[in-house]
């Protein structure tokens, strides 16, 4: 009697094993129903569709709502873009103008240094007897032409400088073209200014020269 407990015992869970397997799944799907239709009753046809359409709008609710999401990423991605392709045209306008300005400003330094070494020259013109009344005023209009000079450049630095992403870029741009232009035409004025005061200078010169040999010329015949 014993021997045979454990085998009806054993037989019996053989039986209930069997038993859950096979109604473990049906169990499971009833439940699944029962969450989607929580009246516990079977749907017709009509309920069915009307089930699956609202499944289907929620799905393109949702799908809208990435498509939503993603439109605004590429948008800020747009915008962060052309915000860094602005700001390195801009920095190019600003790298090319600093360039201009920085020749222009050596020009400025050296037309300085050539009105002192034309300021010595004709101290020592003067000293040997020549005329140069006229270098002198010619000189005079080098330095307010220079003075112009200086002031254009450094109005041409502070409009170049004022270019910023953050405002209206094509007046600044417009308006620092126009600045550097200005100061190139003041830079051109001294130029000009320097170059004429070096002819009176030569001119006055040869007068010189020439009033010398013709004085000499004429002591020479008296002499004779």
């Amino acid at each position: 009697m014993r021997s045979k407990l454990p085998l009806v015992i054993l037989v019996f869970l053989a039986v209930a094993s069997i038993f859950f397997c096979l109604f473990t799944p049906t169990f499971a799907q009833g439940n699944v129903l029962q969450l989607e239709n929580p009246t516990g009753r079977k749907l017709d046809a009509k309920e069915r569709v009307l089930l699956k359409a609202e499944e289907l709008r929620a799905k393109q609710e949702e799908n809208r709502e990435k498509i939503a999401e993603r439109r605004q990423e590429v948008k800020e991605e747009i915008a962060t873009k052309r915000a860094e392709i602005h700001q390195k045209v801009i920095d190019q306008i600003k790298t090319t103008f600093g360039r201009i300005l920085t020749r222009y400003e050596a020009a400025l330094s050296r037309f300085d240094k050539l009105i002192a070494r034309i300021e010595s020259r004709i101290g020592k013109l003067k000293e040997k007897g020549v005329d140069t009344s006229a270098g002198e005023v010619a000189l005079t209009n080098a330095k307010v032409q220079l003075t112009e000079a200086v002031n254009a450049v450094a109005l041409a630095e502070v409009q170049v400088e004022a270019i910023d992403p953050a405002s209206p870029t094509k007046d600044a741009v417009h308006q620092a073209v126009a600045a550097v232009r200005s100061a190139k035409k003041e830079i051109i004025d001294v130029h000009q200014a320097l170059a004429k005061t070096v002819k009176e200078l030569k001119a006055a010169i040869q007068l010189r020269t020439a009033t010398e040999s013709a004085k000499g010329g004429t002591e020479s015949a008296q002499s004779q």
